[in-house]
């Protein structure tokens, strides 16, 4: 979780909007991920099995490298926004939502059209909960502070 003093806070729409962002980025992540385990998995099998070239692990290690480089810098790209990305797998992320002083994550997956779940910052995807008339009422005049130019 990001330090509480430099948090931002959404609102259900500012966080939707902001999708327009994330998805590209998560969906980037999710595909580098994929091909870092299959190096990985590629490097494990060379060192084991001692199948190839030094030069050919070398280059495979320097891709992998680079790879998670990429991928830590989309990691602060969606931290710059203001969202915390949770899974790489599901394509997870946060974003931090206040309640009177109750903050609380709306929760986001890779596919989903828009915001529509929640949970306690000490909870995780497992317990996400729908997102209620009620509970959206409170979450958007809560947040409204901030106007949707921040959302960049």
């Amino acid at each position: 979780m990001n330090n509480i003093t430099n948090m931002k806070f959404f609102s259900i729409s500012q966080a939707n909007k902001s999708l327009a962002l994330v998805t590209p980025i998560v969906e980037d992540i999710q595909t580098k991920w994929v091909e870092v385990k299959k190096l990985k998995e590629d490097c494990d099998a060379i060192i084991l099995n001692h199948l190839e070239s030094e030069n050919i692990l070398n280059e495979k290690q320097d891709r992998l490298d680079d790879l998670l480089e990429e991928i830590e810098n989309n990691i602060e790209e969606l931290q710059e926004i203001g969202a915390e990305f949770k899974g790489f797998e599901k394509g997870l992320v946060d974003f931090p939502a206040k309640i009177d002083t109750r903050i609380i994550y709306l929760c986001w997956r890779r596919g989903e059209k828009n915001i529509s779940c929640w949970h306690e910052i000490f909870e995780g995807f497992s317990n996400r909960k729908d997102i209620s008339n009620d509970l959206r009422g409170i979450v958007e005049k809560e947040n409204q502070t901030k106007t949707n130019a921040e959302i960049k």
